[in-house]
């Protein structure tokens, strides 16, 4: 492109124009899945094994936060060009990218922190359960 004429001899230039984007959601989501390893090690004493259950409910997590972050960074990446060019508010277009930036992170974080609630619900059921077991 027109960066790599600017420099002589061979050059390997990368636009970072969703980098950013992805490395701020890859840490959010990395920070959950630390929390929930967290929380299963406190309540449980268990971080991956332990009882069926809250296991598979963190396996679940674990898979679905992968998901949603390649499903949330291929949205970003494939609409980039689109909002660049429609960044003006007052045409169509650009309201119509706007409403569909809200809607698709909206529900995103909405399935993401209903998915690691109901893990630790789970994950905290078994530990209450496991507490009053006679023994």
């Amino acid at each position: 492109p027109e960066e790599a004429a600017m420099v002589s001899g061979a050059a390997f230039v990368v636009k970072s124009k969703n980098l950013g984007y992805s490395v701020l959601l890859f840490c959010g989501m990395c920070a959950f899945a630390i929390l929930l390893l967290h929380m299963r090690r406190k309540w449980m004493g268990a971080e991956l094994g332990g009882p069926a259950a809250p296991k598979y409910a963190c396996a679940v997590s674990f898979v679905f936060y992968w998901c949603l972050f390649v499903a949330m960074v291929s949205w970003r990446v494939i609409r980039w060009e689109v909002s660049q060019t429609a960044e003006n508010l007052t045409d169509i277009g650009g309201v119509a990218v706007w409403l569909e930036g809200i809607l698709v992170h909206g529900l995103g974080i909405i399935s993401f922190l209903v998915c690691t609630v109901v893990t630790l619900v789970l994950t905290r059921r078994h530990r209450v359960l496991k507490r009053h077991r006679p023994s």
